[in-house]
């Protein structure tokens, strides 16, 4: 797959995994009688995009709960309120990560938390 490929089908999951978690968001708010059912579709078609990437060797990486490294594919949206403080984690995904292997095809964006030490 080319490049230009990689780059497009990563923003249209990026842009999907967005649309199933609030998807999953308006579920939990359903009725019971029908949230189980809209969170079983929303697992489903989670399900459905990671194995549409993985037919192109593509992954999508999310990193809740996480200590944040350097070595990682993404970018927190609010670093700059814990300034090289140790124990920093990912608090939520924003956007996930896409590699292909050990390759970045789009960096992810979280929110950072601090974390125990």
């Amino acid at each position: 797959m080319s490049a230009d490929a990689e780059t497009i089908l990563g923003a249209l999951a990026v842009d999907y995994w967005k649309l199933l978690r609030s998807f999953e968001r308006l579920a939990s708010e359903a009725p019971a009688e029908k949230s189980a059912r809209l969170q079983a579709q929303a697992r489903f078609s989670a399900g459905r995009l990671s194995a549409h990437l993985e037919a192109y060797g593509l992954q999508l990486a999310t990193f809740e709960g996480q200590a944040i490294a350097a070595e990682m594919p993404v970018v927190a949206i609010n670093a700059d309120e814990f300034g090289g403080q140790p124990g920093v984690i990912v608090e939520s995904t924003i956007e996930p990560a896409i590699v292909a292997g050990s390759r970045i095809v789009s960096v992810g964006r979280v929110v950072a938390a601090a974390g125990g030490v």
